[in-house]
């Protein structure tokens, strides 16, 4: 099993940082965290300028992005892209992945188990499990991360977040069948800075961030940035031990050293590091299912508990670590921009849960996890200025992951004791070893032709070839003995691919662009991993077409994008529990119709509202292979478990039924008012996120109901020429709405479990920024 430091490597990293630039240490915040002051100095010579808005006469500010690799203005993009920047960010509280979803429609992020598992105009992928990729690839500073730490978003250095929807794969390295979420991080400047926050609120939350920059040397530039997030109070209690449940504490860091050796050659180094350690795993009842009863005798219902509470004989934990390095050298050629993108990741994971989710010990599962991988990818692109807008690129991904082991205990492993040859009653112990690799070689490249000032062409191809190894054993034996290795099941496979996209956007006039596109998108095979099984899921492809629109009207005071589109999937990988262990399988076929739309208006002087919405009709076509756990309809105790399943699942054809996870309709809507006073500047934010009804299953039957969250925040900054202090209040899920983010599927007397969301938070932050 693995062994976690408690932290103090990190606690080393922050203090030498903001010794080596003269600061304090402190550090930033969880899903209501502590959010740095908007509007720093930008970087000297650096990108620092495609992060942010920038001003214009009208009111409304161009938003500059690099979602094809340059530098351009968000309405001059013909591909479907919201663009958050820090400012809205900070404005709206946003500080982990899980939230983006109140401001990006069609974009819903789960968290569960330590990874980011975000759902993109209903593509996504529910599979929590080591060595599963997301159908929706994240990148932070055009690294490609396979498994997504939740601490992400929480380093007050991210500059700006990008959502570029539909398929990816002829601009970036690693092929991504639903779109992709970029975070791009602020460069470090030659003019020293410092900013953060303190902040404390209710459930005993203490949080902290800090980000500094200073210049080393000419050219020479570093920053740092730090979090803590100590949540000592739960938000329910497990009513089997009496322990508060629902706690959570997080650190995080990281830094960029960025040399500008000439004006043709830049070097960037990053590294960071994140330890996290909640109790946050899905073990609460699920109000929308079937009453829960118990697997052992003495058989009976489970009582109703209160939202917030679980029942376990086992307390939940979820440990999670991991830390990266990458570097980037850009040089620019007589003839091109070159690239070189170099990263290395690792991640480990431990996760103890009472896996019939009860006060009896019937079956309890520890899941020691890792992920490790290796990528380089080079770049060549076009100059600046350049009659055809061009890039190939050449990208590399060594990845393994896996459980060692996954491991369960309990009455219910004990009773395999006779059929090893052991007497009734020894307590047993099952372990299972699951690893798989990939090795994954692309090409790929994409041009865009400007066959008139106001016409383009684009033409993408890209070629990815994924080899695919794994291997897994089982053990039982008894408990205190050393076990014989169990007889290793091996596999591998290869698979090839080819995608494209072909489009044309026209501008109708300098403020109103449209553009039609065609693409396939590709997500790898993969092999389960809980336990290791073989053939690996078949890789899924998915074919979009989509119509959009972007557009600035009444004198650039109300910008408005949209599009519709039509996606054809073929080959979805879906997870499905088996008892305490999980299968990948795939669906053969869905379609999705889905249109979108999302915009900014000036109101007046100061103020601005942000608004947006989806609606998406996604149904399996074909998929036989699905499964439904079965009702327990005993309700005499002298006969067997009461309340929940029986045992097994039912095969069942969910052809025709709705995807999992996709709101027919989602929305939002957000208000800014920024107002300067003799007494100082206030800024007033209210935000509001619908979601609609959803299927969890494949089956349809548990739903989660549409709910509705509504956050708000008042900041004042202090007089004083430079802003330099602020105290700001806030509050999210401000109405208390119960809803959940999690549900597993589980057959037997324990019936599905799930994980609410985050309760009503508030509280207050003092920022400062020098």
């Amino acid at each position: 099993m693995m062994r976690f430091n408690r932290c103090s490597r990190l606690q080393l990293a922050l203090t030498v940082a903001c010794v080596a630039t003269g600061l304090g240490t402190f550090g930033n915040a969880h899903a209501q965290g502590v959010d740095a002051p908007a509007d720093t100095p930008p970087s000297d010579g650096s990108t620092q300028a495609d992060a942010e808005q920038v001003e214009t006469d009208s009111g409304l500010q161009d938003i500059v992005v690099t979602a094809q690799k340059r530098s351009q203005n968000l309405q001059d993009v013909p591909v479907a892209v919201s663009a958050v920047s820090s400012g809205t960010l900070e404005s709206a509280n946003i500080s982990n992945a899980a939230d983006l979803g109140r401001l990006v429609p069609a974009l819903s992020v789960f968290v569960t188990t330590g990874a980011v598992q975000p759902f993109l105009r209903g593509i996504g992928n529910p599979g929590s499990l080591q060595g599963n990729e997301s159908s929706v690839a994240v990148y932070l500073d055009d690294v490609y991360i396979t498994r997504v730490p939740p601490s992400l978003l929480q380093l007050n250095s991210i500059d700006r977040v990008e959502v570029l929807k539909g398929p990816q794969g002829t601009l970036f390295g690693r092929n991504a069948s639903g779109g992709l979420l970029h975070i791009v991080t602020r460069e470090p400047s030659e003019q020293v800075g410092v900013e953060g926050g303190l902040g404390y609120g209710n459930f005993d939350t203490l949080r902290g961030n800090i980000y500094a920059t200073a210049g080393l040397a000419p050219g020479l530039a570093i920053d740092v940035s730090g979090l803590f997030v100590h949540q000592r109070d739960g938000w329910g209690r497990n009513v089997a031990n009496a322990r508060e449940w629902g706690k959570d504490r997080t650190e995080a860091v990281r830094s960029k050293l960025r040399w500008e050796i000439s004006p043709d050659t830049t070097v960037s180094v990053s590294g960071d590091y994140s330890h996290a350690k909640n109790d946050m795993l899905a073990h609460s009842q699920y109000r929308y299912g079937v009453a829960r009863g118990y697997q052992l005798p003495p058989f009976e219902l489970q009582p109703t508990l209160r939202f917030y509470d679980i029942e376990a004989d086992s307390q939940p934990r979820n440990v999670q670590e991991d830390w990266g390095v990458s570097g980037k050298i850009e040089q620019r050629l007589p003839f091109a921009n070159f690239s070189s993108i170099t990263a290395y990741r690792k991640g480990t994971s431990l996760g103890d849960f009472d896996s019939d989710f009860s006060k009896q010990p019937f079956l309890l599962g520890v899941l020691d996890g890792f992920s490790e991988q290796f990528t380089q990818e080079f770049q060549l692109s076009s100059e600046e200025n350049s009659s055809v807008d061009w890039i190939a690129g050449l990208f590399y991904l060594n990845s393994k992951a896996g459980y060692l082991p996954s491991r369960f205990t309990g009455l219910n492993i004990d009773s395999f004791a006779p059929f090893v040859g052991l007497p009734a009653g020894t307590k047993l112990v099952s372990d299972t070893y699951g690893e798989t690799r990939t090795k994954s070689y692309s090409a790929y490249g994409q041009a865009t032709v400007h066959i008139t000032d106001t016409t383009g062409i684009t033409l993408g191809a890209r070629y990815t070839k994924d080899d695919l190894e794994g291997v897994g054993r089982s053990e039982l034996y008894e408990l205190g003995t050393t076990p014989a290795p169990g007889m290793a099941t091996t596999g591998s496979d290869t698979f090839n691919k080819f995608t494209y996209k072909l489009s044309i956007d026209q501008k109708i006039t300098p403020d109103i662009l449209v553009y039609l596109s065609q693409s396939r998108g590709y997500k790898a095979g993969v092999y389960n991993t809980l336990p290791f099984s073989n053939p690996a899921a078949r890789p899924e492809i998915l074919d979009a077409t989509e119509l959009g629109f972007k557009s600035e009207l009444f004198d650039r005071t109300v910008r408005l994008n949209g599009a519709v589109f039509y996606y054809k999937f073929q080959d979805a990988q879906f997870q499905q529990f088996d008892g305490p262990t999980v299968r990948i399988i795939n669906a053969d076929s869905a379609r999705i119709y889905g249109a979108e739309f999302e915009g900014e208006a000036v109101l007046g002087d100061g103020l601005n509202v942000r608004f947006g919405a989806s609606y998406l009709d996604a149904k399996y076509q074909r998929f036989p292979n699905a499964q439904s756990p079965v009702i327990n309809l005993n309700t005499d105790p002298a006969l067997g478990p009461v309340g929940g399943y029986v045992d097994g699942f039912a095969a069942i054809d969910a052809s025709g039924n709705r995807m999992v996870r996709v709101p027919k309709v989602t929305a939002n809507a957000g208000l800014n008012y920024a107002v300067e006073t003799a007494i100082g500047g206030l800024n007033f934010d209210l935000n509001y996120s619908y979601n609609g009804r959803f299927a969890w299953d494949a089956d349809n039957v548990l739903k989660q109901p549409a709910y509705s969250l509504l956050d708000a925040q008042v900041k004042y900054t202090f007089p004083d020429r430079n802003d330099r202090y602020a105290l700001r209040l806030w509050a999210k899920n401000l109405t208390g709405t119960h809803y959940y983010v999690a549900q597993i599927q589980s057959d037997g007397a324990r019936g599905s479990s799930a994980m609410p969301g985050a309760p009503r938070t508030y509280g207050v932050d003092l920022l400062f920024k020098y």
